[in-house]
C-alpha cells in the first residue's frame, strides 16, 4: 500500500520520472517475453544473484545478432555470459 501511495505522489511530483519509469517497467516486461519466450533463453533465477537487467540483456543479444561478430569478448560472469 505505501509503495502504491509513493507511485501516486510521484506522478504527481514529478510526472516525468514517473512517465520514465513506467516506460522502463513496460519495455523490462517485452525484453523478458521476447528473451525467455520468443528466443527460447534459458535465464536461471537464484536467491543469490541480484535480478537480471532484461533490458540490457535484449541489447546486447540483438547487437550480437545484428553485428554477427567473429570473436566476443565477454567481461564478467553474470547474466550476459548466458546470452
Amino acid at each position: 500500500m505505501q509503495k502504491l501511495l509513493k507511485k501516486i505522489k510521484l506522478h504527481f511530483t514529478d510526472p516525468v520520472k514517473a512517465l520514465f519509469f513506467d516506460l522502463r517497467i513496460c519495455f523490462n516486461f517485452y525484453s523478458k517475453l521476447m528473451l525467455v519466450y520468443y528466443y527460447k533463453i534459458n535465464i536461471p533465477k537464484t536467491d543469490f544473484l541480484i535480478t537480471p537487467d532484461y533490458i540490457d540483456l535484449y541489447n546486447l543479444f540483438k547487437n550480437i545478432l545484428r553485428r554477427k561478430p567473429n570473436c566476443v569478448l565477454e567481461i564478467g560472469a553474470g547474466y550476459s555470459t548466458i546470452v
